[in-house]
């Protein structure tokens, strides 16, 4: 075997890597905003967001401590993590805006739009152009979500500004994590965004408090637990994998919505879902097979 032939294999295989763990990361991401949900009716938004945070903080430090064996927050890109962290906290706060403004369906289909954004942007801010199959794949899965969610209606101009915000932050947020990921870890980048979401929930909540329940609070610790993991994970894929690769998969989260909604609250997922889901896995497929080839 040639030395660059095991080169390639390598890269190869940590891409094919960062693709799995994306997609579990979706899934327990899936879960989290299905618990969430529930908590949600109980407990003002800020306050499930601020506990779910502060009880994830300690997991995510035992996870700095194991990956750089240390506690210390020591970087040397400070203002980048705290800004990525804040691009965090302002992406999820426009969605939950964009939520209260037009239908569910409408929301996601606009939010659906970040890879394309990441895709554009990866090559401009990170000298890392997308390949054609890699543009077919992210447009191929963007359809096959129009197809899926079948957005209706005139979307109100609000709420469309709105989630471009939100979907601006979001794929900045990405692109900031793939840069960091040459100098920091993924343990200081989780930490740092959840320490960011602490301090501006911790500084909301209080304004609209409701003391929670001890099994409500287990359900929170479980929601901080699912939280750390699932964005440590993402934040491993983002930071190991091209953008512009790993972007087509994130339409799988939807795929993950559908079967969670089957098994969990016994919703039977429409054709169009299945088809659109059968879609998106092929094209992930298609666009890992074409970086191999």
């Amino acid at each position: 075997m040639s030395a660059a032939h095991s080169v390639f294999m390598t890269v190869y295989s940590k891409t094919a890597a960062s693709v799995i763990v994306l997609n579990i990361a979706l899934l327990l991401f899936v879960f989290h905003d299905a618990l969430s949900k529930e908590l949600a009716t109980r407990y003002p938004v800020f306050e499930v967001i601020f506990l779910r945070s502060l009880f994830a903080l300690p997991l995510v430090t035992m996870m700095l401590r194991i990956e750089t064996g240390r506690f210390e927050l020591r970087t040397g890109r400070p203002g980048m993590l705290i800004l990525r962290g804040l691009l965090s906290v302002a992406a999820f706060s426009f969605f939950l805006v964009g939520l209260k403004l037009m239908p569910l369906a409408d929301t996601f289909a606009l939010f659906m739009s970040a890879p394309l954004l990441v895709t554009a942007l990866c090559g401009r801010m990170l000298g890392e152009p997308a390949t054609r199959a890699q543009w077919v794949a992210v447009l191929i899965g963007f359809g096959a979500v129009l197809f899926m969610i079948r957005p209706g209606g005139v979307i109100p101009l609000p709420g469309a500004l709105v989630m471009l915000a939100s979907v601006s932050c979001f794929s900045f947020s990405i692109i900031i994590t793939r840069s960091l990921g040459r100098t920091e870890t993924a343990s200081m980048m989780t930490v740092f965004v959840m320490l960011t979401f602490v301090v501006v929930t911790g500084v909301l909540s209080p304004l609209d408090w409701v003391t929670p329940t001890l099994p409500d609070l287990g359900l929170m610790l479980l929601l901080g637990a699912l939280a750390a993991t699932a964005m440590y994970g993402s934040i491993c894929a983002y930071r190991n994998g091209p953008p512009a690769l790993m972007a087509p998969f994130q339409y799988v989260s939807l795929v993950w919505a559908a079967m969670v909604g089957f098994l969990v609250f016994g919703d039977v997922p429409d054709l169009s879902v299945v088809i659109g889901g059968v879609i998106i896995v092929a094209s992930g497929i298609f666009v890992l097979r074409s970086e191999r080839a």
